[in-house]
């Protein structure tokens, strides 16, 4: 082996041979940067977190969340005192612990003379109240947690709200409306015959009987008494009306009803579309449920090919209802993962900011399942960019890991929620985190005023103007507001750095960076900073760091620049290519 090493040295260059020699010496100094897709080896132990609730006991996972301070919130059920009881457990971002949430990290909450709780999604609201949506024996439930673990006694009776809708009843999916109230979707069985289940609290966790009379709906896709109907995921439009998806009969089925709960029959066939996915009867089925920003409806689940084996099932429908034939093939994609003999799933949908779209479950190649996850691009097509051709499978304990959830962070990384075992019947939760789309600089140029004698705010672009001189002056100063509008999150380490050229002197100058609306409102700030002092500047540019409070995410939002003069001399801006804001550490679009 030495002679064939030595061989190969003698053949290269003098320049090859020295940076052979400096690779030997500082093996250390090579870093192989992470792709996307692989596992995050900051989070847990190599990207993988393994959570014993009650040891020895039954721990099931349901859902995970990320809170605005990048915090992870995991909803699950644990086997204690001879039934299941809902568990919150909150993370750092790190995937360690946080001990600082209920007791040593966790919240428990368990309603009176219950036979168990199982939770199975969550929601975060803007106050930092964590709704948790699931059963409580027979029944829908919901309970609300303060941002600090313990109950929270203002909602329904003391933070546990349940509603006995008639029959085996299952919550599997929550969302808040914008208007606070919470909707949960599920199936109610009576009989032999499976129905869509869709209850609507107010925010204090009563019914609302606004919608349908009582505050529940339930739907029946088929005609036959022994309909198989199960709602797997809710949504809401921006107009209000609610969108719900699962499987009818082992078929994709979506349900779309207005905002008083009544079927909207401008969508679909009397406001129902089912779609098969399914061959000789094989599974099909929908579990999560996106609306993107143009309107297209996405579900998630799994759906089967000509090798009779289940695959990760896409499908993507017009606002209507109707299929979106520019997506995959006719609408939908199928993906099988790994071998052909394996059989995956979907448990849960995201799209990132850059319009790519996310999916993570399971594959299971007959010796125990694992997690999976796929990423596409916004046309349906696999993204080869992620993991090995567009997947990735991941086996926590070389055993059994059924995923149950997922969440995108706001820096694009993935987690994947689940329950993982070594040996009967000890099951515990798993989670692991994947790498995301890498941070990029973002730079825009403010432009000067196309209109003399005009006010109010500027733009910025991403192609640098002419050369103008543009004056801050008066107590508001000049503002630029970014064209186009930003997708995505600033992550750890991001600074924001406004340069303009100086002649002469640099004035007292105070600088605000922001987010607005798409119309220039409802202003966010990330930092502010200020220079007291004239000082020379001897041509020199003057350059100005604004530290951002991280992670900071903004969707459909505009960064604002403001300029403003710190005495009653104007501020001289002049536009041009050495006159920008860049910001550091940026993952989204642009």
């Amino acid at each position: 082996m030495i002679r064939t090493i030595r061989s190969r040295v003698r053949s290269r260059s003098p320049i090859s041979v020295a940076l052979l020699a400096v690779t030997l010496a500082f093996p250390s100094q090579i870093v192989v940067q992470a792709g996307e897709g692989d596992l995050d080896t900051t989070f847990g132990t190599g990207g993988k977190v393994t959570i014993d609730i009650a040891p020895g006991s039954f721990d099931e996972a349901g859902a995970v969340a990320v809170l605005p301070d990048g915090r992870i919130i995991l909803g699950s059920s644990t086997f204690a005192n001879g039934h299941f009881q809902m568990v919150l457990t909150r993370l750092r971002p790190d995937g360690v612990i946080d001990t600082g949430f209920g007791v040593n990290g966790h919240a428990t909450a368990a309603f009176p003379g219950s036979q168990g709780e199982r939770a199975t999604a969550l929601t975060i609201q803007s106050d930092g109240k964590i709704v948790v949506a699931g059963s409580t024996g027979s029944d829908f439930a919901v309970v609300r947690f303060a941002s600090d673990g313990s109950l929270d006694t203002t909602f329904g009776t003391g933070g546990l709200a349940s509603s006995d809708l008639g029959g085996q009843d299952r919550g599997f999916a929550v969302v808040l409306q914008s208007d606070g109230k919470i909707v949960v979707a599920g199936e109610r069985l009576v009989g032999t015959s499976l129905d869509f289940a869709v209850v609507r609290y107010s925010t204090n966790g009563s019914l609302d009987t606004s919608s349908d009379g009582d505050g529940v709906v339930t739907t029946t896709f088929a005609a036959a008494p022994d309909s198989f109907d199960s709602a797997r995921a809710v949504n809401v439009q921006a107009d209000g009306r609610i969108v719900v998806a699962g499987s009818s009969n082992l078929a994709f089925a979506l349900a779309r009803y207005t905002s008083n709960g009544a079927l909207d029959t401008t969508f679909g066939i009397g406001g129902l579309v089912t779609t098969d996915l399914a061959i000789d009867n094989f599974v099909s089925g929908a579990t999560d449920l996106i609306i993107q920003p143009d309107g297209h409806v996405l579900a998630g689940g799994t759906g089967t090919g000509p090798s009779r084996f289940s695959s990760f099932a896409l499908i993507r429908y017009e606002a209507d209802g109707s299929l979106d034939t520019a997506f995959g093939t006719g609408g939908s994609v199928l993906t099988p993962i790994g071998a052909g003999t394996s059989n995956s799933r979907i448990v849960g949908i995201a799209v990132q900011a850059d319009g790519k779209i996310v999916a993570a479950g399971n594959r299971d190649a007959g010796t125990g399942l694992d997690f999976a996850a796929a990423r596409y691009e916004a046309n349906g097509d696999l993204d080869t960019s992620f993991g090995v051709g567009g997947t990735v499978v991941t086996d926590i304990n070389s055993s059994s890991d059924r995923a149950t959830g997922m969440a995108l962070q706001p820096d694009g990384r993935l987690l994947v929620v689940g329950t993982t075992n070594q040996f009967l019947p000890v099951f515990d939760i798993g989670l692991v985190r994947y790498e995301g789309p890498p941070p990029h600089d973002l730079t825009f140029f403010p432009r000067g005023r196309d209109l003399p004698g005009t006010s109010g705010p500027l733009t910025m672009t991403q192609k640098a103007p002419p050369l103008r001189l543009v004056f801050a002056s008066g107590p508001a100063g000049q503002s630029w507001l970014s064209d186009p509008v930003v997708n995505g999150a600033f992550v750890a380490g991001a600074t924001v750095t406004y340069q303009v050229p100086c002649v002469g002197f640099r004035l007292p100058q105070a600088v605000r960076v922001s987010t607005t609306d798409a119309a220039g409102a409802n202003e966010q700030v990330l930092g502010e900073t200020s220079l007291p002092d004239s000082e020379p500047c001897f041509l020199s540019p003057t350059r100005i760091d604004v530290a951002v409070t991280v992670p900071a995410t903004v969707s459909k939002r505009r960064l604002k620049l403001t300029v403003r003069p710190l005495s009653a001399t104007p501020v001289v801006v002049t536009t041009g290519a050495n006159t920008f804001l860049r910001a550091t550490n940026f993952v989204g679009v642009p």
